[in-house]
C-alpha cells in the first residue's frame, strides 16, 4: 500500500498542467497541488517548502509569509473550485507551511524585499534557477555535504562547485587532482592505462 509521500507523484503533475493553462496560483491553490492533508504534514520541511516554492514562483511578485498562511486558513475558493482544507486539521497545517518557510529562508531562497521593512519577501536569484523538483533536490544534497570530509587539497574548488549545484564541474576537479597526484608520487605513470591498474591493486 503507497503511503503519503508516494502521493507526491502526482502533485506536481498536476501543478504543471494548472501552469500551461496559464492559471493563476497562489496558497489558496495549496491544497490542489496537495488535496490530502496527512500528505502535507508527512512531507519534510525541504519537501514542502520546495512546493511552496514553485507556488510562489507562479504567482510571481513579492510576497508576505503571513498573507500567505492566511490564504490557506481561510479555506479554498469554491466559486473556482478550489478546495480547503478541514478546519481540524488547519492548525497542524499551518506549524508544517511555518516550517516550510523557514527552511527556505535559511536556505537562501526567499529574501527580504530590497527597500522594504514590512515583511514582505522575494524569491533569490537561486531560487528562480530552480527548473524542477530535481534541482531543488540536488541544492539540497549539496549543502548536505559535509566539506572535512574532502582532503584539504581539493577542499576548497570541489565543495564550493558541489554548493553551487556545478557537479561536473567538481568530480573534474577532484579527479584531476587525484591525477596530479598520483603523476606526483609515481613519475612513471604516464598513461590512463597504469593509472586505473595501479588503482585497481590498492
Amino acid at each position: 500500500m503507497q503511503g503519503p509521500r508516494h502521493e507526491c507523484v502526482g502533485v506536481h503533475f498536476a501543478f504543471l498542467i494548472r501552469l500551461l493553462w496559464g492559471m493563476s496560483w497562489d496558497m489558496h491553490e495549496l491544497p490542489i497541488a496537495i488535496p490530502d492533508p496527512d500528505v502535507v504534514l508527512a512531507l519534510e520541511p525541504e519537501e514542502l517548502g520546495a512546493t511552496i516554492l514553485f507556488l510562489l514562483r507562479a504567482r510571481g511578485g513579492s510576497f508576505h509569509p503571513h498573507n500567505c498562511m492566511m490564504e490557506v486558513l481561510s479555506g479554498g475558493d469554491r466559486s473556482r473550485g478550489v478546495p480547503n482544507y478541514s478546519k481540524d486539521r488547519c492548525s497542524e497545517i499551518t506549524i508544517a507551511i511555518s516550517e516550510a518557510f523557514a527552511w527556505l529562508k535559511a536556505q537562501g531562497l526567499v529574501v527580504p524585499k530590497p527597500g522594504d521593512t514590512g515583511g514582505w519577501m522575494i524569491l533569490s536569484r537561486r531560487a528562480c534557477r530552480f527548473e524542477s523538483e530535481e534541482d531543488v533536490q540536488q541544492f539540497r544534497m549539496a549543502r548536505n555535504m559535509n566539506r572535512d570530509l574532502l582532503h584539504p587539497a581539493i577542499a576548497e574548488k570541489v565543495w564550493l562547485a558541489f554548493v553551487r549545484g556545478d557537479f561536473a564541474e567538481a568530480v573534474f576537479t577532484a579527479m584531476r587532482a587525484v591525477e596530479v597526484c598520483v603523476r606526483w608520487r609515481y613519475p612513471c605513470a604516464t598513461s590512463g592505462g597504469w593509472l586505473r591498474n595501479r588503482l585497481e591493486r590498492s
